[in-house]
């Protein structure tokens, strides 16, 4: 269960969360190229939660409080690849391109800024990936 203790360190180039298991063994998940999602609430003890995946493990954190949960959200989403994008912004013009991205000017819906969101498309990097033997 969490506790409203953001607890995100730097480590070389690269961020980590750390946190304590139920047996207070201290962990880590390093952030950088992790997944963020948000769980749909369930009908628990703790029925709110967020789950952070890299290279296919995941590790998923639950509490009492919705409030608790979109604070733990809007920290590690600085951090993380959101699978929510559309729900959190909207793309309003294309401002620029290069080979494997494109700038746009966008949206937060959450507080109306407006913020410059370069969009990668990765199924190009990995296609020319092929190419670079």
């Amino acid at each position: 269960m969490l506790k409203t203790n953001l607890v995100i360190t730097r480590y070389n180039s690269h961020h980590r969360f750390d946190f304590f298991q139920e047996n207070y063994e201290a962990k880590y998940v390093m952030l950088n190229n992790c997944i963020l999602s948000v769980l749909e609430p369930r009908a628990a003890e703790h029925p709110y939660g967020f789950r952070l995946t890299h290279n296919g493990i995941s590790k998923e954190f639950f509490c009492d409080q919705k409030e608790e949960i979109e604070l733990w959200h809007s920290k590690l989403r600085k951090y993380c690849i959101q699978t929510n994008f559309e729900e959190e912004y909207q793309l309003i013009k294309r401002l620029g391109a290069g080979n494997f991205s494109a700038v746009y000017e966008g949206k937060s819906l959450r507080d109306e800024q407006s913020y410059a969101i370069k969009v990668i498309e990765k199924w190009e990097i990995l296609g020319s990936a092929k190419h670079m033997v």
